[in-house]
């Protein structure tokens, strides 16, 4: 199993659960690189940008850490930082579970790339795209 190591500002949990110190505007860092509790044959996708990680699995499961004060990555979660990596997963409109194939982080959204298995739609043929933005 591949690792896969984190580093640079963790300013409201960007990247990592734990930060190793401050940078000179008091800002967390991490630094030296830390192992990532996610491994390189985990993930099928990996973004990380302005103040937050989105991490989606082999399987169709995302993990989501970071700044969800303004809403940023869902409004479905509580609306302030989030310290550790939280599940994350859409539902059709039947409330059966959506299969994350991709995601990619922006300033104030995410864009979901989703495969409705259920009602077949994006079936590994023409997935859906979600984009999420506040």
């Amino acid at each position: 199993m591949e690792s896969i190591e984190v580093c640079g500002s963790n300013y409201r949990y960007a990247i990592s659960e734990v930060s190793s110190g401050n940078d000179k505007n008091e800002y967390q860092i991490v630094y030296p690189p830390i192992p990532s509790k996610f491994t390189v044959s985990f993930i099928n996708s990996y973004s990380t940008y302005y103040n937050k990680t989105i991490i989606v699995t082999k399987d169709g499961l995302s993990y989501i850490i970071g700044d969800n004060t303004k809403y940023q990555i869902s409004y479905s979660l509580p609306n302030k930082v989030l310290y550790q990596f939280q599940p994350f997963e859409f539902r059709n409109k039947d409330s059966s579970p959506c299969k994350i194939l991709s995601a990619v982080c922006g300033t104030y959204y995410i864009l979901y790339l989703v495969a409705d298995l259920e009602n077949n739609i994006g079936g590994g043929k023409s997935p859906c795209v979600f984009f999420f933005y506040i």
